[in-house]
């Protein structure tokens, strides 16, 4: 859509920002590093529609509305597309929308609201701020935080336990009391979710809580495999290698050379990770592409050398990973933490319970299995998740979400 015009409420100087950059590298707590740079985020927009209009405020990823933002893109990860289209149906809706950056910490409302959509978990700390009138939306991406922190640190702990010595830092945990101040003070909570997500909140929270899955990243193509996929393991994933599983996949393709795992993703950022498994990271059937565009040749590549896409994650909303994999014909082998709940007899959901010996029988299983069925269950499961998490579908559920609070409607 044209966006009406923008007026910048908040952005550091170019001075700012270069004293910034210069106290940051004499910093070296790492927690203190992470904050000084998230004020290079603090940079908040503004579209006016009328002076009369109702005024909403998103806090979720506020460069995409950037007057200089390119949608096209938005193709890393596809919550910046969706950031983008949540603050477009809003403003299709008739609000007038003050958009922020969920690092953006120093955050404090100025103004009255009648909507305020939050992903940060800060909503409890805004609450006297937004106004009475104000309709407080909790966006929760993630299973409950408790949850999604307890899963993280038991996988770290195995780790450390099957590596004496090996000493891993946690990068998926979120702060519990921030999460739980906001859920309770949310008039609506919005999650992504599969099933899975949903099930681990307490009940008191759900009272007023919808779901929506998230948009794959739209794939280059679906090409022919080689001779050779069935031996071919995918894993792609942001960071928290040890919660995405990805030591559980190094330490079973180094037990079978005839196996191959290529992986995409921010896994060399995790400069632990990669002292702990260094042995591993540099066999030659161990792959490490970086981050990749879905729409990329090299992408297109991948799929083609691959069958099988793996993901045996401790916990997640809905796995946008998983999502992009199947849709480009690769078949998913999945904890049932990644929140993808496949339709009955196509694919592999792992057990719930899952451990590192079970995983790996299911490689082999998948490995081993019949080539066609195989195939024609990755036809149907494209076609699957291309009906359930289309950008379109995304869109419409978010018009009908808004449409209702602004209508008045709490169910």
């Amino acid at each position: 859509m044209n966006l009406p015009s923008c007026q910048t409420i908040h952005e550091l100087s170019g001075l700012h920002r270069a004293f910034l950059k210069v106290r940051t590298s004499f910093v070296r707590s790492r927690s203190k590093r992470h904050e000084i740079r998230n004020r290079f985020r603090a940079v908040r927009y503004r579209y006016v529609q009328h002076p009369d209009a109702p005024f909403a405020f998103v806090s979720y990823i506020g460069s995409v509305f950037s007057p200089k933002a390119d949608p096209a893109t938005f193709i890393y990860h596809t919550n910046l597309w969706e950031a983008r289209c949540i603050g477009e149906v809003l403003l299709e809706l008739g609000y007038n929308v003050d958009f922020g950056d969920y690092l953006d910490e120093a955050f404090t409302p100025e103004r009255p609201y009648d909507l305020a959509f939050d992903n940060t978990g800060h909503l409890g700390a805004w609450a006297d701020k937004l106004g009475p009138d104000c309709v407080k939306v909790a966006y929760v991406t993630t299973a409950y935080p408790p949850v999604s922190n307890a899963a993280e640190q038991e996988r770290v702990k195995a780790l450390e336990a099957r590596r004496p010595g090996a000493c891993y830092l946690p990068r998926r945990q979120m702060k519990e009391t921030l999460w739980d101040a906001s859920l309770r003070c949310a008039d609506r909570v919005l999650l992504i979710d599969d099933g899975w997500s949903r099930s681990t909140f307490p009940q008191d929270y759900l009272k007023q809580a919808d779901s929506v899955l998230p948009t794959f990243g739209e794939p280059c193509s679906s090409p022919e495999k080689t001779p050779d996929a069935a031996q071919h393991f995918f894993w792609m994933g942001g960071g928290g290698c040890v919660h995405k599983g990805l030591d559980w996949l190094l330490e079973i393709v180094a037990k079978h050379p005839e196996w191959h795992l290529h992986m995409a993703g921010a896994v060399r950022r995790e400069t632990d990770f990669c002292r702990i498994y260094e042995k591993e990271l540099a066999l030659p059937n161990v792959h490490m592409h970086g981050y990749i565009s879905p729409e990329s040749a090299e992408f297109a590549e991948i799929c083609r050398r691959c069958a099988f896409f793996v993901c045996p994650s401790g916990s997640e909303g809905v796995c946008v990973a998983a999502l992009t994999a199947i849709a480009a014909g690769l078949y998913p082998i999945l904890s049932y933490q990644t929140g993808v709940s496949l339709p009955e007899g196509v694919g592999c959901t792992l057990p719930r319970e899952l451990t590192l010996p079970a995983l790996e029988q299911a490689m082999a299983e998948c490995a081993a299995a019949d080539a066609s069925e195989r195939a024609a269950q990755c036809g149907t499961l494209q076609e699957w998740v291309r009906a359930r998490a289309s950008r379109e579908a995304f869109r419409e559920h978010m018009r009908a979400f808004f449409k209702g609070i602004k209508e008045g409607r709490k169910s």
